[in-house]
């Protein structure tokens, strides 16, 4: 009924409207979030079929995000094992005060101990999102956790990642000394070689299963054109260089001959670290093409196919780049205590990293921006004060890292 159509009868109305609700009932998903009555008014199956598409695609996107920071944590924590990277200080140059040319022990435990440790809370948060995603595809009914289902490879990988990523909690847990040298985290092989090795097998396997819900195996040019393919690729070959690097470790072997630890230990884990990030990335874009599965669920799409912005692609990484940052911060401030400053940077820190979540939130609500007046303007002032602040994190980072004792 058009709404300059006043003669029809309300019978006449709630026939049409029970037509629509059937027609709504019975389309396929995604289609019925299409259908409304001819007053403009969506059905009631309609608005159902929204909040469900709104929930999957918030899911997604925070599942996304989360791997993005783990995965810049992990690369940053891997550059920096590099001897030279940091070049900290002896224990005997410690003791004779002569330390002007060389990093005190707490900024190795700040930038690669800490870096793992919270990249590692990070996929797993990521990780569960995507499982959460998985186990939720259908119904109104949410579960958090469900009994695996062995004949769905999506199901399989998302929870193969998600032990994956637990195991690679433990094996960050490592650098958290104790005193009691009979403790369980003084079994460095057990904690941090079994632990690292074990996520890393995971995590492989949660590729392997990724691509094999995809079809990998057709290996044809379509297939490997697919991002949810390449995704499992880049992951399947990160999970292998960490493996690597984890076994090299066993009884501190790498530590003990330096060129062993250069080149099979810190360059696997760099380049796996940055084939981590880059699937990441295919996880970000995947979410804009509304592709909601991430890789592990191909039947949860959205309503249509998005062309994808660069330019709000690009946005997103400084605003990860911006969050990164402030974990680097509050892990040189977990290191070390400045006293009366320390808490203030804190609070400043945290309050960062709260505000640039916020505006990761935004980013989670709108695929694209409303093309009127004022949107557009507030679009541009938020990215300009996210490049900003994109480089005035750098600033402030690298001050704290040259001054660590902020003596000047």
């Amino acid at each position: 009924m058009g709404r300059g159509d006043r003669g029809t009868s309300a019978p006449a109305v709630m026939n049409e409207y029970m037509l629509m609700s059937n027609a709504a009932a019975e389309a396929p998903t995604g289609a019925r979030a299409t259908l409304h009555d001819d007053a403009g008014v969506r059905t009631r199956a309609a608005l159902s079929e929204e909040r469900h598409w709104e929930f999957q695609s918030t899911t997604a996107f925070w599942a996304a995000t989360f791997f993005l920071q783990g995965s810049a944590l992990f690369t940053i924590g891997s550059i920096a094992m590099y001897p030279s990277i940091l070049n900290i200080c002896s224990e005997e140059a410690e003791e004779s005060g002569e330390i002007s040319n060389c990093q005190p022990e707490f900024m190795y435990k700040a930038w690669v101990d800490y870096s793992f440790m919270i990249g590692a809370w990070c996929f797993t948060a990521g990780n569960y999102a995507v499982y959460f995603q998985v186990i939720n595809f259908e119904g109104e009914d949410l579960s958090f956790i469900a009994w695996p289902d062995l004949g769905d490879w999506g199901h399989l990988g998302a929870l193969f990642n998600l032990f994956g990523a637990i195991a690679y909690n433990v094996n960050t847990m490592l650098f958290f000394d104790t005193a009691d040298h009979d403790s369980i985290m003084y079994e460095y092989n057990l904690v941090y070689v079994i632990s690292g090795g074990l996520g890393s097998i995971l995590f492989a396997l949660g590729a392997l299963a990724e691509g094999e819900h995809n079809n990998w195996r057709d290996c044809n040019k379509e297939t490997f054109k697919k991002p949810e393919n390449q995704m499992a690729a880049l992951n399947f070959s990160g999970a292998v260089l960490f493996l690597v690097a984890y076994i090299v470790e066993y009884n501190h072997y790498a530590d003990h001959h330096r060129d062993v630890l250069v080149w099979v230990v810190c360059t696997p884990f760099t380049v796996g670290s940055i084939f981590f990030f880059i699937g990441s990335w295919m996880s970000l874009y995947m979410w804009k093409q509304q592709n909601f599965g991430l890789g592990y669920a191909k039947h949860i799409n959205g309503r249509s196919h998005v062309v994808v912005d660069w330019k709000q692609q690009l946005m997103a990484l400084v605003y990860i780049g911006c969050i990164t940052m402030q974990w680097e911060r509050l892990g040189i401030c977990a290191s070390y205590n400045w006293g009366y400053y320390h808490t203030v940077y804190i609070l400043e820190i945290t309050f960062r990293l709260l505000l640039y979540h916020c505006i990761m939130f935004l980013m989670s609500a709108l695929h694209t921006t409303p093309d009127r007046h004022p949107f557009g303007v507030m679009l541009w002032s938020m990215r300009l004060i996210a490049i900003y602040a994109f480089f005035g994190d750098i600033y402030l980072l690298r001050l704290e890292s040259i001054d660590p004792y902020l003596e000047h």
